[in-house]
């Protein structure tokens, strides 16, 4: 599936919490089927995860509770019907309006969702900028790097993900399994030397390759990540079969 600007969007607005119960589920089950919205996911994440670790949680004091609650128990609440969703409003204007039309304005639609999904990065930039002022945080952690290994086939591809901190790569997403005497082997291509070999694995796992110790964070973002089909009892030093998917970090 070819992320487009808009489904890119939806992803955002995804990860920062803004969109309807039932558009989060609708999206969630999208991310299940497709690996390159996951992967769009795992990458706004990592854009705006550094934010909300800047600002310190502050508790309110004891009184403040008790006073609510009086409140809320004095005031009749009036009931409030949920507002329509993106999925609603796309329907309902597909039912009532002609398909060039309905399209029109589901584009003026989407552009004030993304004014708005602006303004609340804006805000929380802002925010996080006077809180540094006021406070040093601990470092935090890098954020983990991903790569996206594709075929030269229409095959799905595998979702790599590296955390240089740690030295452990995560296999999270897997486009099919292998025969029961083969597995994938992952490998590090790096120009002018032999391909190191990563490990070898048949789903979603978790890899810790003693040849990351050896190797400079930075040659690591730089490097190519490849994946070969490999007999199970062939030798784990060096490829025998030829790299079926490729891909670099983002």
């Amino acid at each position: 599936m070819k992320i487009t600007e808009d489904t890119d969007l939806l992803v955002g607005e995804y990860v920062l919490g803004t969109l309807e119960r039932e558009e989060r589920k609708r999206l969630e089950e999208i991310a299940a089927e497709e690996p390159m919205v996951a992967a769009a996911v795992m990458v706004w994440e990592r854009r705006l995860a550094p934010l909300h670790e800047l600002v310190a949680p502050v508790d309110p004091p004891g009184s403040v509770w008790p006073v609510i609650a009086v409140r809320l128990a004095d005031e009749p609440q009036a009931e409030r019907d949920r507002d329509p969703g993106f999925f609603d409003v796309f329907g309902e204007l597909l039912r009532s309006h002609r398909a060039e039309s309905a399209m029109r304005l589901v584009a003026r639609l989407r552009w004030w969702r993304g004014i708005a999904i602006v303004s609340i990065v804006l805000g929380l930039t802002a925010l996080a900028s006077f809180v540094v002022q006021w406070m040093q945080p601990e470092p935090l952690p890098a954020a983990p790097l991903v790569s996206v290994l594709r075929s030269d086939t229409a095959a799905p591809p595998f979702i790599v993900a590296l955390d240089l901190a740690e030295r452990k790569l995560t296999v999270q997403s897997v486009p099919s399994g292998t025969a029961d005497d083969r597995s994938y082997a992952l490998w590090l291509l790096r120009e002018g030397e032999a391909p190191l070999p990563l490990g070898r694995f048949r789903g979603r796992e978790e890899l810790r390759p003693d040849a990351f110790k050896r190797i400079d964070p930075g040659a690591l973002r730089k490097s190519t990540i490849a994946v070969s089909v490999e007999p199970n009892d062939a030798p784990r030093g060096a490829p025998t079969a030829p790299f079926i998917f490729r891909g670099t970090f983002e």
